[in-house]
């Protein structure tokens, strides 16, 4: 045989063998996760785990439902003495991946929307030229002009009044949940405006809202954030969660949006961009989210297993380098036993990484001989998608064997 060819074939042999060896080294060490895992929470029992511990190792195993929903005050919110938003979003998170009614924690949820102070709205009314508009709200209607400058001649009434650059009326923060009817004698277009109110970047809606002469358009902002509790403030990082407890329970986010686009910057300990990636699909966010990776992990509020979670949170269902390059991180600094430092980050990391269902691991830390997910004539669903039938675990991970549909996310102005 051509010396060439049996030094190749060695070649090959060799790299088939790394290649099986590496393929093969992952599902051992991720069992050993989760057998620690569990021995873990075996050790101190899920009674007494944190409302956190008992959240994420429900999301990652299955584990501790009973104490979650028994840890919860009247089935309504978490944790039973001093309700959170952040907890309760965490806890209908985890409760919707088991397929629990969350129909009451949701609408105790939506009790604590509020309106944010931090954000200043303006409405913006585009003609083809020199036009005169009314403006119709609370029963009465205001006559306005636009000029060949497309500045705005008058006031229209208490709630709107010309902005300092004259192009648009700002709206008075006590009618931010008032509708506006606008008609003018040119065709028009309405939008809505927004920014945070140190900042001189400005936000314009994706909702442009056209209309012929004499013709109507309808603004009205819908724009909301949540409280951490009972205080009256909005708390960005419960909007965060809350956000995505909606999302997963089939309900509008639009109204949260504006809130945690204009608040980024002043956040980003919570690695929003992980979080808004994860909302709306935006690929935008994801560049954003990838540039803040370090050597494979990440880290912003100090906890880079955590930290690392989040972010590898908005990556289910993707197959990425830097995906790839976090995974290869982790396993690298797995500590003896199979964890990476407590219970909630542990059972995190496995939730967003190593879902249950790709890899089903028994007690005995061994992988389960499998079908493909096409092999059972399935498909796998996206994060932002809801399968119609079962869901069954296979070698790829959660597998459809109906159709994967995208919800209806409800209507929303913003």
């Amino acid at each position: 045989m051509n010396k060439r060819w049996i030094i190749f074939g060695i070649i090959f042999t060799m790299l088939f063998s790394t290649i099986y060896f590496t393929a093969a080294e992952t599902p051992s060490q991720v069992g050993d996760a989760y057998k620690c895992l569990r021995d873990t929470i075996t050790e101190k029992t899920c009674s007494k785990l944190t409302t956190e511990e008992q959240v994420f190792s429900l999301l990652a195993d299955s584990k501790c439902k009973k104490e979650l929903v028994d840890s919860s005050k009247d089935n309504l919110c978490w944790p039973k003495i001093l309700c959170k938003t952040k907890t309760t979003s965490q806890a209908i998170i985890a409760l919707n991946d088991e397929g629990t009614n969350t129909k009451d924690s949701v609408a105790w949820l939506l009790g604590k929307k509020i309106i944010p102070s931090e954000l200043t709205w303006y409405l913006q009314i585009d003609s083809s030229g020199p036009s005169t508009c009314q403006i119709t709200y609370d029963s009465q209607t205001h006559n306005t002009d636009i000029g060949e400058d497309k500045k705005i001649k008058s006031n229209a009434g208490t709630c709107l009044s010309i902005s300092s650059d004259g192009y648009w009326f700002k709206i008075k923060p006590t009618c931010l949940e008032t509708e506006f009817s606008i008609s003018c004698n040119e065709r028009f277009s309405t939008s809505l405006i927004y920014q945070e109110k140190s900042s001189s970047t400005i936000y314009v809606s994706e909702n442009l809202n056209s209309a012929s002469a004499e013709g109507t358009t309808i603004e009205k902002v819908n724009s909301y954030c949540f409280q951490p509790g009972d205080e009256n403030i909005c708390d960005y990082e419960a909007t965060l969660w809350a956000s995505l407890a909606l999302k997963t329970s089939s309900q509008s986010v639009e109204p949260y949006l504006p809130y945690l686009v204009a608040m980024l910057d002043e956040n980003e300990k919570y690695l929003p961009e992980s979080f808004l990636y994860k909302l709306t699909k935006n690929s935008g966010y994801y560049g954003d989210l990838v540039a803040k990776q370090l050597s494979g992990y990440w880290e912003v509020s100090g906890d880079k297993f955590y930290d690392t979670a989040v972010a590898l949170y908005s990556m289910q269902g993707g197959d990425t380098t830097e995906k790839k390059d976090s995974i290869s991180w982790l396993l690298d600094v797995q500590d003896k036993n199979g964890c990476w430092k407590g219970i909630s980050e542990t059972a995190f990391l496995l939730h967003a990484v190593w879902q249950e269902g790709s890899l089903i691991i028994n007690d005995s830390s061994k992988v389960e001989d499998l079908e493909t997910c096409s092999d059972l004539k399935g498909d796998i669903c996206t994060y932002s998608e809801e399968c119609s039938r079962e869901v069954v675990a296979s070698k790829d991970g959660k597998c459809c064997l109906g159709k994967c549909n995208v919800p209806s996310s409800g209507s929303g102005t913003v």
